[in-house]
């Protein structure tokens, strides 16, 4: 801005030597100019895909346009009293200053920032847990799983994470990696942790968020087990701080077909039901909300559950390729995660795997899921710099 306002401040002073324009003219045409020339390129930044040469480019040109003000407005004052324009430009700068300060206050009183903090560098520890192959004949070697631990490793690091693995697979080694992740130090000096289980799987019951997850030695580890590892107490460094468990295992053995649409029609004028009524506590009351006056800390909180199917049925991998969740979530993640939080994310993986099956590209329907405990607050995860659409 300081070397465009040379010729800018030069072309204002010739026209006014050589009469071309009045004063007047001058002075607005260059305010109109430096006003709206530096909001466009502002405006336009926001339909950006987080391109960094062009917003680089756009923010130069509204930098240098805005020198523009230099021969409008701001020379006002010289037009106006010569004698006291340092001091009223003095007066209206002291003005501009001071209110500046208090929007800021103002805005800050009034608007809650309702995401989770995500500012450490790295953003927080990611363990990769995969079981490969299975001593049970019965559970078949999970090909292409291989492929997704590789590009989740990348993926995460890109985006700024320190990445751990745990590949031997048995029911022991798991849980003591699990452990050992949510225990260590450097929990302390990050603001998230996330894990992601790849193996065999099945729901625990009809209709149960919980899974058995199959372990290389023909054992299972209840998902209930991992998700109480996750307290208050037993990880006390990721204490208010965001917790994804991804659970990339089949909730069961059914291939989601989908649903004929002509069938619907035969449900669409069923009989209505009514809402059932009110639950009642032990005592026969109502139950109702609650508050408590002393702030506590719940035992289960900033968890959410993300599986890459519904309950009962089956997750689907390609042998070469990879799990569709897996390749799916990177692609969208890599694309979306400077502008959008997880949840959202999700949904829109949840919208491609959808349409997928829809056009014949997948051949089985795979719905995401997730169960929120205590997951209050947007999460954004906030890319470094160098991760741009997905290219470090």
């Amino acid at each position: 801005m300081w070397l465009f306002t040379f010729p800018v401040c030069y072309l204002a002073d010739y026209i006014k030597k050589n009469n071309l324009l009045s004063d007047n003219v001058v002075r607005k045409t260059w305010t109109i100019v430096s006003m709206i020339g530096s909001s466009v390129p502002l405006i336009l930044i926001g339909f950006v895909d987080r391109n960094v040469t062009t917003v680089i480019i756009l923010l130069t040109i509204g930098v240098s346009l805005h020198s523009f003000l230099f021969s409008g407005l701001l020379s006002n004052h010289l037009d106006l009293l010569p004698k006291y324009a340092s001091l009223l430009m003095g007066i209206g700068n002291g003005l501009k200053k001071i209110t500046t300060i208090l929007a800021a206050l103002i805005v800050g009183w009034i608007v809650t920032d309702k995401r989770y903090k995500m500012k450490t560098d790295p953003r927080g520890i990611v363990l990769l847990i995969n079981v490969f192959d299975y001593d049970d004949e019965h559970f078949p070697t999970r090909h292409g799983s291989k492929k997704d631990m590789e590009d989740l490793r990348e993926f995460w690091e890109k985006m700024g994470f320190l990445v751990q693995e745990e590949n031997r697979g048995t029911k022991s080694d798991i849980e003591e990696a699990i452990i050992k992740w949510k225990n260590q130090e450097r929990m302390l000096g990050v603001d998230c942790g996330i894990m992601m289980i790849m193996a065999h799987g099945r729901g625990v019951s009809p209709g149960s968020g919980s899974v058995y997850i199959h372990t290389k030695d023909k054992k299972t580890i209840n998902s209930e087990w991992i998700v109480e590892q996750m307290n208050s107490v037993e990880a006390f460094r990721l204490h208010e701080k965001p917790k994804l468990l991804f659970l990339l295992t089949c909730r069961g053995e059914r291939p989601d077909a989908g649903l004929d649409l002509h069938k619907l029609n035969e449900f669409i004028n069923a009989p209505r039901q009514l809402d059932s009524s009110p639950m009642n506590d032990q005592n026969g009351r109502t139950q109702q909300g609650c508050s408590s006056e002393k702030k506590k800390s719940p035992w289960l909180s900033d968890i959410l559950l993300i599986y890459p199917s519904a309950p009962g049925f089956a997750s689907s991998r390609d042998p070469k390729n990879g799990t569709w969740f897996v390749q799916t979530m990177i692609d969208v993640f890599k694309r979306k995660a400077h502008i959008d939080d997880v949840e959202t994310m999700l949904k829109e993986m949840d919208r491609i795997l959808v349409k997928k099956a829809q056009e014949g590209i997948h051949d089985s329907f795979q719905v995401v899921c997730t169960i929120n405990r205590g997951f209050d607050y947007d999460l954004f995860l906030n890319p470094p710099a160098t991760f741009s659409n997905g290219n470090a």
